[in-house]
């Protein structure tokens, strides 16, 4: 075989592969055989050459090229997208939870209960509508009033959503 045939075979290859990529242009696996095979091929030709054969060495070179393009600007738009999504600690951006708002009329506070603690026992906070648990993530650092659980269903407040004191 000489080295015109196996030019002429190669550019061949080129345009196989450049074809190939065609149906294929978010992936750059038949593109990379197209334009490497497409410039090994042009390498074997002289300027008295055949037409047909640098042709084809040029399409695959082209649709290899031309795959390539697309698949760089799609992998961009992934890591513009990638990076649009997170937050600033780099965790996923996630929508915000709406909490259930305390700014309902608050009832006025029971009495404060004296004595053992019971396992209906329930905590108030000033100015908050809903009775927790002591160990509510709502209530944080403040003052709590120790009471009955029945004595703040009868004063009006209702139950927190977050540590649910009903669900005991």
């Amino acid at each position: 075989m000489s080295s015109r045939e196996g030019g002429a075979a190669l550019a061949t290859f080129s345009m196989v592969f450049g074809l190939l990529s065609i149906p294929c242009f978010s992936l750059p696996i038949p593109a990379l055989p197209a334009v490497i095979l497409g410039h090994i091929a042009l390498g074997h030709f002289g300027s008295a050459e055949t037409k047909d054969a640098r042709a084809r060495a040029w399409i695959g070179l082209l649709l290899g090229y031309m795959s390539l393009a697309v698949f760089g600007i799609f992998a961009i738009l992934f890591a513009i997208g990638t990076l649009v999504e997170t937050d600033e600690s780099g965790a996923p951006a996630q929508e915000a939870i709406e909490m259930p708002t305390a700014q309902q009329e608050t009832p006025a506070m029971p009495r404060g209960v004296d004595g053992a603690d019971r396992p209906d026992d329930v905590f108030l906070l000033e100015g908050d509508a809903r009775y927790h648990r002591f160990f509510c993530r709502e209530t944080g650092d403040q003052d709590m009033q120790r009471t009955r659980l029945i004595g703040a269903i009868d004063a009006g407040f209702r139950a927190c959503d977050v540590c649910q004191p009903d669900s005991r």
